[in-house]
């Protein structure tokens, strides 16, 4: 099973910047020094991975028999075992925003460390592929249910 992150999400981001990036360029806000230059840089370069996550392929999160693997912006972090994670939950990131976040086991890194603090959990999905996070940690759940009982 693949999943693709929601594209009505990417393409209203895409709007909200490239809205903020025009407000300024026809604000003059440029022209105001370096915090209208930045934030035209900054929302510019959000256009510009939000152009790229409409791309097809450019990212999932593959689910199969032995676990799963996501990929971001072209880029393919390593597949993960469901032997190998704990149970997937999901959690307040931000205000309004829940995100979906597991343990897995390997390396105690520092940036793992600080995600633990942070949001309890070791690793967490970067979208919830156009579900609700409690549906998407609901649907990995089963899945890993499934394997390890086989």
């Amino acid at each position: 099973m693949v999943l693709y992150p929601s594209r009505a999400k990417a393409i209203l981001l895409l709007l909200v910047s490239l809205a903020f990036v025009v407000s300024m360029i026809v604000s003059h806000g440029i022209e105001r020094g370096i915090a209208g230059s930045f934030v035209v840089l900054f929302f510019g370069l959000c256009a510009i991975v939000f152009i790229i996550q409409l791309i097809p392929g450019a990212s999932h999160l593959k689910l199969s028999e032995d676990g799963f693997s996501v990929r971001a912006l072209f880029r393919k972090s390593k597949s993960y075992s469901w032997s190998n994670v704990s149970d997937f939950r999901a959690v307040t990131a931000s205000p309004g925003r829940k995100i979906v976040v597991f343990d897995s086991l390997g390396d105690s890194t520092t940036l793992r460390k600080m995600n633990r603090a942070v949001v309890g959990a070791t690793d967490g999905l970067p979208d919830t592929y156009g579900m609700k996070a409690e549906e998407l940690a609901d649907l990995m759940n089963s899945c890993r249910s499934r394997a390890l009982r086989q």
